[in-house]
């Protein structure tokens, strides 16, 4: 029989599912696989998510690439991002072009941000063709000094507090994570004002890495990094405050962490400093890590 290369249907989710716990990750629970779903930011009036693409040989998925989407607000305007969560093909239809078939096809929507975060070697040959181009590769990274804050610079992690000093679209970026761990922090300085969103995860030798997966004034981040890293990381603990390369100034100095995987994306509407971590991102790596 010939394979078909297809959009997923809203109805195929627990066949999909169960085709990537039983081939891809098996030690993965269904629940678990089930969060690829996870379109909770999807608004209707805005059409229905893009699931992705699967292989269909014989009435059975052997391949699959997901997307999980979001619609949030960027600047006052509405943008539609898609993160693709998973990307497998049986064994038995590897060689013919399927999977670079299946990433080009997921990746082809009009109008749609995508985001392809931490593709391992063997994904990296999709990436041209599908149309991505590389977000980033590395990272700044700061450690606590036990330095004073620069005069003139006010550090906020109570929303209460800083609440007022943000955007609508801030605001409401901030209460759909509500619940999902994230950690917001504002930074006032007489350069301007920048909300910072971390991630605190511990890695490698039992680092706790404070990584930043949005910021919204790259210069003041800059220029104001080590005041993060000396406010906020714990003074008895192994620790890291770090921002990708995009979210920052082209001049930034400093010490620098390499990717294990680079991050790659596709836009026709946001700059790479725009493309962030939240929303989908958060939800994808909370399944990578929980």
């Amino acid at each position: 029989m010939t394979p078909v290369l297809r959009p997923a249907r809203p109805e195929e989710t627990d066949a999909i599912i169960d085709f990537l716990h039983t081939h891809m990750k098996s030690s993965w629970k269904r629940e678990r696989w089930a969060r690829v779903f996870d379109q909770r930011w999807v608004r209707p009036e805005r059409g229905p998510p893009d699931l992705g693409h699967v292989v269909e040989e014989g009435g059975k998925i052997l391949g699959y690439c997901g997307l999980t989407n979001a619609d949030r607000r960027i600047n006052g305007r509405w943008e539609r991002s898609g993160s693709v969560g998973s990307l497998y093909l049986h064994k038995s239809l590897r060689g013919q072009g399927l999977g670079r078939a299946l990433m080009v096809n997921a990746c082809a929507s009009p109008g749609l941000t995508i985001t392809v975060i931490g593709t391992g070697e063997g994904s990296r040959p999709l990436m041209g063709p599908a149309g991505c181009k590389l977000l980033d590769r590395d990272r700044f990274i700061w450690r606590r000094q036990g330095g004073a804050l620069p005069k003139g610079v006010r550090i906020f992690t109570d929303a209460s507090a800083f609440g007022p000093l943000l955007t609508d679209d801030q605001r409401q970026m901030l209460a759909d994570h509500d619940g999902l761990g994230i950690v917001p922090v504002v930074l006032d300085s007489p350069s301007g004002l920048c909300l910072a969103v971390f991630w605190v995860q511990v890695k490698g030798d039992d680092v706790s890495y404070w990584d930043a997966v949005h910021v919204s004034n790259g210069p003041v981040f800059a220029a104001y990094g080590q005041a993060l890293a000396d406010a906020l990381l714990p003074a008895d603990a192994k620790a890291v405050l770090t921002a990708d390369r995009r979210y920052l100034p082209p001049d930034t100095d400093g010490e620098v962490e390499v990717f294990g995987d680079n991050y790659w994306y596709k836009s026709d509407t946001l700059d790479r400093s725009q493309v962030d971590l939240m929303y989908t991102e958060i939800l994808l790596l909370k399944l990578k890590l929980s």
